[in-house]
């Protein structure tokens, strides 16, 4: 049997479920390999099948190694040639397995225990060979509604966290001079009356004596820095080290029912922040589309350009539409405004820009540990590529997903190498979030002074 998985979610995470599929051991190749039968499709999930003497076993991890059941056995030894009827359910912390509706066991899970995979796999985990020959049906499957802590109107938004994730000293200066005096315009964090706000910074040691301006001015403003150099490396493959980082931020924040406010260095805030996070519902992942802009131009322009909304004491996102399309685009912004391209384009109108964004990045979510399903689980581009990938899919098959798609209730911009993403990005990330998210416009709105005749 081929390597398949579902092609949509089946996350199980702490939810009660039932599996009921039929399977048809036909031969054995290898008397020293195992059938599988089904699993949690990535590895160090979850995993049902035979063992070399032909026993039913299940396997279950954390996603990083089988580490809560290795090879567990059952009792029921599979015959070759019979189709057996599978089933498993989830009661709280009970899991029952039956072949032909007859009880072959049970086993019970650490209490209150995510079960950590995103998709199912019929026949085999991702990349590993099978070794026998199975006749295995797709199952039908049901999954009762996660269990969600409840929360009052506004307990959940007590605590923020901005999460910052980087190496690279050109971020730390991008941090200190362009992101966080964007956070602190009116409108952003001092709007936000009451919450405790923390700034979770994830680099390495080379980062940490450059950040030390930045730590003081956070202080006096009443902000937290707290800055973890023990995930990301100094040198070797660092970007590897951000899913960590991702994984433990998450985490720290899950601890705290915070907020986490998504804030890379090389990130500009427009207003509304405050707005965005006072409306949010529990588990709420927001999403925010956003142009490009070319970041040569930016650091000469931005540091300035903040003073002045400030001194001015202006309340608005034209200006900033304005500057990042008409003054310093990126080339993808300026290509995909003549150009259908399907990852962003879009058109100039009198008085705002029409723009389309299949992969528009989270602003904010309030975290729940169903999401390590998906981080763990079988992902697109990477497990740190779930953030703007597979976690918005998963927020929009739950109806957790919350598009801002208009900048006058918030907008942003990214600072981008004017050689990179030129002219565009070409993928086949077309789920179903990516396909909703193509067609809903994003109306930006320009400076009165800049609208057309």
């Amino acid at each position: 049997m081929n390597n398949l998985r579902s092609r949509n979610f089946v996350v199980l995470s702490n939810s009660d479920f039932a599996i009921e599929g039929t399977f048809n051991l036909l031969d054995i190749r290898s008397s020293l390999g195992h059938g599988y039968i089904y699993s949690g499709y990535a590895n160090f999930t979850w995993l049902i099948g035979l063992d070399g003497q032909k026993n039913l076993c299940f396997w279950l991890g954390d996603g990083c190694r089988w580490n809560i059941f290795n090879e567990e056995k059952l009792n029921f030894v599979c015959e070759v040639g019979v189709t057996y009827k599978l089933a498993i359910s989830r009661k709280s912390d009970e899991l029952i397995f039956e072949i032909d509706s007859r009880f072959v066991g049970s086993l019970f899970l650490p209490k209150n225990f995510y079960i950590q995979s995103s998709h199912l796999g019929i026949g085999s985990l991702k990349g590993v060979v099978q070794s026998w020959n199975f006749d295995i049906s797709y199952p039908l499957i049901s999954i009762s509604d996660h269990k969600y802590n409840t929360h009052s109107d506004k307990e959940f938004r007590n605590k923020i966290h901005l999460l910052s994730m980087f190496y690279g000293e050109k971020y730390c200066k991008w941090l200190g001079q362009t992101m966080f005096p964007s956070l602190m315009l009116h409108g952003n964090l001092p709007s936000l009356q009451g919450a405790a706000i923390s700034h979770r910074i994830y680099c390495s040691e080379n980062e940490l004596p450059l950040l030390n301006e930045h730590v003081e001015n956070s202080r006096k403003l009443g902000i937290q820095s707290i800055i973890n150099t023990q995930i990301i490396p100094p040198f070797g493959n660092q970007r590897e080290a951000l899913f960590m980082a991702l994984v433990d931020a998450i985490n720290s924040a899950i601890a705290d029912d915070a907020i986490i406010v998504v804030a890379p260095p090389d990130h500009v805030f427009g207003f509304g922040l405050a707005n965005v996070i006072n409306t949010m519902k529990p588990y709420e992942y927001v999403v925010c589309g956003h142009p490009r802009v070319n970041e040569r131009l930016a650091q000469l322009m931005i540091p300035n350009f903040l003073d002045k909304l400030k001194k001015d004491n202006v309340r608005s996102n034209r200006p900033l539409v304005s500057l990042a399309m008409s003054e310093m685009p990126h080339p993808m912004v300026s290509h995909g405004l003549c150009t259908m391209e399907p990852y962003w384009h879009g058109f100039e109108n009198s008085e705002h820009y029409s723009i389309f964004f299949k992969e528009p990045p989270p602003l904010c979510f309030h975290p729940h540990p169903d999401m390590f399903s998906i981080i763990l689980g079988e992902t697109w581009f990477g497990r740190f590529e779930t953030l703007d990938h597979d976690l918005v899919d998963y927020a929009f098959s739950k109806k957790r997903l919350r598009i801002i798609d208009d900048s006058e209730e918030f907008f942003w911009v990214e600072l981008t190498n004017e050689n990179t993403y030129n002219p565009t990005i070409k993928n086949d990330y077309y789920s179903d979030a990516a396909k909703r998210l193509f067609h809903r416009e994003l109306k930006w709105y320009k400076n009165n002074s800049d609208a057309l005749p």
